[in-house]
């Protein structure tokens, strides 16, 4: 381990609350992400890095509200979600070797921009006019209230959980792009399944929906009545 990369490791110690990582790609990303940032910390700083990761989510919305009428126009969506990851995953690590890590106001201002970035997207969706606002507004309201879930276990454990089970962010935009990448290929197809007519959006809304609900109400099981269950003090 370098002197930069302890450095790094020295700030996140540093925190008020333990930081959890669990999701599939997060031993992997992790090292990329300590890499970029040795590299750039000198030239940017972490604010910017947050604002550019705005920027990235009003990219994403902006191709939405284009697509019905410019199917390549998507491919900017994808762009938008790879400028999100970028600047959104970088600024802590930047802050640490800058000698400016926060970690309440960091926390506080990556919670507040996350949250409210895709709740636009979510919201752009529902009223896209190309699938069910039904739902996608019930997953606009299943992630704000798993957003709201584990900042309140954080206040309660000091326990920073980066993800739901093995799904965190970064899977998330891979899943995402993934979507937008089939929407250009195969624009918005309906698809018929039991007698239901959806489109292809539909069903991808459908699905995570499903895998949302699901995974937040076992986390809250497990948070109350698993094996690391919050005291009941």
């Amino acid at each position: 381990m370098n002197k930069l990369t302890q450095k790094i490791q020295n700030s996140r110690n540093k925190d008020d609350a333990e930081r959890e990582y669990s999701s599939l790609v997060s031993k992997y990303e992790r090292k990329a992400l300590i890499y970029l940032a040795q590299k750039i910390y000198k030239y940017v700083t972490a604010d910017s890095l947050t604002y550019l990761g705005l920027l990235g989510c009003c990219l994403v919305a902006l191709s939405i509200v284009l697509y019905p009428a410019e199917n390549d126009i998507l491919y900017l969506g994808i762009l938008g979600l790879f400028i999100n990851w970028f600047g959104d995953s970088l600024d802590g690590s930047v802050a640490a070797l800058r000698g400016e890590y926060r970690s309440k106001y960091g926390y506080f201002m990556d919670t507040l921009v996350d949250v409210f970035s895709y709740t636009i997207i979510l919201i752009v969706i529902a009223l896209s006019g190309f699938t069910s606002s039904a739902i996608w507004v019930t997953f606009t309201i299943l992630f704000l209230f798993s957003a709201f879930y584990y900042v309140l276990k954080c206040s309660v454990t000091k326990i920073k959980q980066m993800n739901l089970s093995i799904i965190g962010g970064t899977e998330m935009r891979i899943i995402f792009a993934l979507i937008l990448l089939s929407l250009i290929l195969n624009e918005n197809p309906k698809l018929y399944f039991s007698g239901l007519r959806l489109t292809y959006f539909d069903w991808i809304g459908l699905i995570l929906d499903t895998v949302l609900g699901v995974g937040v109400f076992i986390s809250i099981i497990m948070d109350l009545y698993g094996k690391n269950k919050i005291p009941n003090e």
